[in-house]
């Protein structure tokens, strides 16, 4: 993919122009350290609360052995259910 410096003057024009074109994949923040995509930014902010919530989980599953844990095991394999994808069959059946 070529690289495509957007003016805020024609963001509007290209998306027109260009409807399949994502305009979040040109969108970078610069800061002092680093030079990071939007996309790889929600990643991480994604990452960051998924490992909170997972860790609590476990927490509370460790600690509450005899209570129901079932909420918190839900919890898992709902956030577990995001950064796993589906297989999806493209054989068609004979």
């Amino acid at each position: 993919m070529e690289d495509i410096e957007l003016k805020v003057d024609n963001i509007e024009k290209f998306k027109n122009e260009n409807p399949n074109i994502n305009i979040d994949d040109f969108i970078n923040y610069k800061t002092c350290c680093s030079n990071s995509s939007k996309g790889f930014i929600n990643y991480l902010a994604k990452l960051f609360i998924s490992i909170i919530i997972i860790s609590f989980c476990v927490y509370m599953i460790i600690t509450n052995r005899d209570d129901d844990n079932s909420i918190h095991y839900s919890l898992i394999s709902s956030i577990m259910s995001v950064y796993v994808q589906p297989h999806y069959n493209d054989d068609k059946n004979k």
